[in-house]
């Protein structure tokens, strides 16, 4: 039988959408009609709707793996927070550390890539905790991209722009007396280097080597506003990223914190102001990712935070009244697959808006510098679970990642067939870089046919072999 469903479905609902019925599991599939006469038949309150599938907490994330997810499908963060910090980590899908022609990580989860740099919004509190306690209370909601965390008279309002590459924090500080608020932004690795601590310092730069890669982190501060550049290297490969931020509607002064941070410190007072985070990745030598990621910054400074909340809930409206599954069972198991499913879309919808789609292994989500499992290539058993229900979904655009990295990497496949197996089709290996698989000498690539063509005598033999056997048993 069919059960109550929520008064968010007008009574209409039940003539334009069939219920299906599973037992005591009542499935409602919407999908967008053609027409408008169609649209007006049914009257959703998606907000509602879409807001069983939120995240809140009553308490404090306990890992930085339990923080709340924003993006805007190139760049994102978890925002998760410690008792007198908002923290995130800055990812992007299309920043590769390596590609198919590394050497230098022969050991498994070496490899790294897609982290930009670590952002800590540090309120000091010598009276009390601000996140923490019963005051304490984070929410995200999926409807607007939009997430709240509150505590010890600080609210911080956070979200991906859907206007470009920027994460937006509006900070509101209501506290009785106020003190500085410190923005940090920090490198990702360090290497100390013997003899070149001094170098290291006056130039705010350090340089990691693996071998024959070299990750170079760079912080500097341009006009009051603080960034951090990575470049990596490796023979003829090169990738760069770059995070730019910036304060808006509170005076803040830009210096260099320590060896791995840059800083904006925040002038006290009562009220509200904007932190503007900004990304850029390029791997062409000669385009200046921190200039780009000062420019992402500067399309949204034209905004008040509210501009650029409107800008990012009309996106997302938009998502979401494209179709909709809803659930409902008496023990509560099919609201729970209906809160997963929109959940899921969210983070799809949140990662996987950029050049390559994003990694299985953490997506944008990544909160440990460059620790990570399964290294940094795409395996695609993995990566097809992501996007193999994205069709029926009515998400089809979500899919322009993964169909644009598979195609960048066709003439390496198509190599890879005939290095590997003699054959003029293409061959997409299971695990491989973003760029496709790597170009082999010639000489080892003869030795590889050489090897696959005795292998495969070996298994013909063995065959007729099995099977004169069997006819002789026969007889």
């Amino acid at each position: 039988m069919i059960r109550k469903i929520d008064r968010y479905f007008c009574d209409a609902v039940a003539t334009a959408a069939r219920p299906i019925c599973l037992g005591t599991i009542a499935v409602i599939v919407l999908a967008v009609p053609g027409s408008v006469a169609a649209q007006s038949m049914i009257q959703i309150d998606r907000a509602r709707q879409i807001a069983r599938s939120d995240l809140d907490y009553d308490a404090p994330a306990s890992r930085s793996e339990e923080g709340m997810p924003i993006g805007n499908g190139r760049m994102g963060t978890l925002v998760w927070t410690t008792p007198s910090a908002l923290k995130m980590q800055i990812n992007r899908v299309d920043v590769h550390a390596m590609d198919s022609t590394t050497f230098s990580f022969p050991r498994a989860d070496s490899d790294y890539g897609y982290g930009c740099g670590y952002v800590d919004i540090n309120f000091d509190n010598s009276e009390a905790e601000v996140f923490s306690g019963p005051s304490f209370h984070q929410h995200l909601s999926l409807y607007k991209g939009v997430m709240i965390a509150q505590g010890g008279g600080i609210t911080a309002r956070a979200l991906g722009w859907a206007g470009g590459d920027v994460i937006a924090i509006e900070i509101d500080d209501q506290r009785a007396a106020p003190l500085p608020i410190e923005v940090d932004l920090r490198m990702l690795r360090f290497q100390w280097a013997p003899g070149k601590t001094f170098y290291q310092e006056k130039e705010h730069a350090n340089i990691f080597h693996t071998k024959a890669h070299t990750a170079t982190s760079m912080l500097g501060i341009q006009d009051g506003v603080v960034t951090l550049a990575q470049q990596f290297r490796e023979a003829e490969f090169y990738d760069s990223s770059a995070v730019a931020i910036a304060v808006a509607g509170r005076a803040s002064k830009a210096h260099y914190a320590n060896e791995t941070t840059v800083r904006l410190s925040v002038s006290p007072g009562r009220g509200r102001f904007t932190v503007l985070i900004g990304s850029a990745a390029s791997s062409n030598p000669s385009e200046d990712a921190i200039g780009a990621a000062i420019a992402q910054i500067k399309s949204a400074g034209g905004k008040t935070f509210s501009g650029l909340e409107r800008d990012t809930a009309q996106w997302w409206r938009t998502f979401w009244e494209r179709g909709a599954v809803y659930m409902h069972s008496a023990s509560g198991q099919a609201d729970l697959v209906e809160e997963n499913y929109d959940y899921f879309l969210y983070l799809m919808g949140s990662s996987s808006r950029g050049d390559f789609p994003p990694r299985f292994g953490g997506m944008l989500w990544f909160t440990n510098g460059d620790l990570s499992r399964w290294g940094s290539q795409y395996w695609w058993a993995n990566t097809i679970a992501y996007y193999s229900n994205l069709m029926p979904a009515n998400r089809l655009e979500l899919l322009e990642p993964l169909f644009s990295m598979y195609s960048g990497m066709l003439d390496a496949c198509a190599l890879a067939a005939q290095q590997q197996w003699g054959s003029q089709g293409i061959w997409i290996p299971e695990i491989t870089f973003y760029n496709g698989p790597e170009k082999l000498p010639d000489d080892i690539a003869a030795e590889l046919q050489d090897l696959i063509a005795f292998l495969s005598r070996q298994a013909r033999h063995k065959v007729r072999v099995e099977q004169q056997g069997e006819n002789e048993v026969g007889r």
